[in-house]
């Protein structure tokens, strides 16, 4: 269901789980046929059924019996296509988990069982929860951006929350997907074509409308590439403007279920580098412990600068009317309670929720 092929189906059209057979949304449905000995089937899934979106037992055999080689258990698909479903290729997935003894607990899922960023948004606390302790430290993870296809490492560091391991890259191809609240961290839908319009070659230094700049290269140090630079009326998904602004930003063009991180002396910018403590571990890679930040640059009137020179991340926190709490990262020096003027561009890392 929400695994479809989702830069070329829009949300009012999507692949969904369920029975129906008529309307503009096509839906999935699953049963299974006991092809050998005497399994039997529950919540009768010997019929066609609503496929279930988290662990569900579909199926038990008899205790205090021996099985032989070669039992089975078929599963049969159908799906109602509707005329107005986009034609291309649709692909789901269906995961089968054989537990013994009957009475075992319900297997919780793990990151194996995420695809997309924007899982993180659908996913309930339990699962959450469960994901996160599944994840082994100085391991990196990829999750596919459901707007762009775009891939992404992400990996638990040692604060223990979920964060991207390499800098946000929205806009460096052109979106055909409009950003909303299913796909992206706001309220108040962003139309493609306008996230689009904010793409420049060089930068203005404005408060008052939207500019991201992609930056080619690569980090010689965290191996990570340098992303795309965003002004914060971009990287705020247009919610903060003008150069006299107090509030924070609430909203943001991170991924559903990921935001910006806090900043300034009590934010998550600051709770991070206490536990990494060096510049050194804030730049070396996430399989040597550390944390793969870049030094991307900036840029303010001009082409982007500065790069492998320093980094500047957003926060979500405002520093006064005319700035953002951000960290910066230079070849020697960190400063995770540093501030940024919202007018410039900068690096957005983001953080799952």
């Amino acid at each position: 269901n929400n695994t479809m092929k989702p830069n070329t189906i829009a949300s009012s059209n999507a692949i969904a789980t369920g029975l129906a057979t008529s309307g503009t949304t096509s839906n999935w449905a699953m049963k299974l046929t006991s092809a050998s000995e005497n399994f039997a089937l529950t919540n009768d899934f010997g019929s066609f059924h609503v496929i279930p979106d988290s662990y569900t037992k579909v199926a038990t055999y008899p205790s205090n019996t021996t099985s032989t080689s070669g039992v089975q258990v078929k599963s049969t698909y159908a799906v109602y296509a509707s005329q107005t479903q986009p034609a291309d290729s649709y692909t789901g997935k269906v995961k089968y988990t054989i537990v013994h003894p009957a009475n075992a607990s319900t297997p919780t899922k793990s990151i194996e069982d995420v695809k997309y960023m924007q899982d993180f948004k659908t996913m309930s606390v339990a699962d959450r929860n469960a994901i996160i302790a599944t994840m082994q430290d100085s391991t990196v993870y990829t999750l596919i951006d459901n707007r762009d296809n775009k891939t992404y490492q992400i990996a638990k560091l040692k604060d223990g929350n979920v964060w991207m391991a390499e800098n946000l890259d929205l806009g460096r191809t052109e979106l055909t997907t409009d950003l909303t609240s299913a796909n992206t961290n706001l309220s108040t839908a962003v139309t493609a074509s306008t996230f689009n319009s904010w793409k420049k070659t060089t930068g203005s230094g404005t408060y008052d409308a939207g500019e991201y700049i992609s930056v080619s290269g690569t980090d010689a140090t965290s191996g990570t590439s340098y992303g795309t630079l965003y002004n914060y009326y971009a990287a705020s998904a247009g919610t903060i403007t003008g150069s006299s602004n107090s509030k924070n930003a609430s909203y943001d063009i991170c991924p559903a279920g990921w935001r910006l991180p806090t900043g300034g002396s009590s934010g998550e910018f600051q709770a991070l580098y206490a536990q990494y403590n060096s510049n050194a571990l804030m730049r070396a890679p996430i399989e040597n412990s550390g944390a793969a930040f870049a030094l991307a640059g900036y840029f303010y009137d001009a082409a982007p600068a500065s790069q492998e020179s320093f980094g500047i991340y957003c926060s979500s926190t405002r520093f006064n009317d005319s700035n953002m709490h951000s960290l910066y990262l230079g070849t020697s020096n960190v400063n995770p309670a540093s501030y940024g003027g919202r007018g410039n561009g900068y690096t957005i890392r983001c953080v799952a929720k």
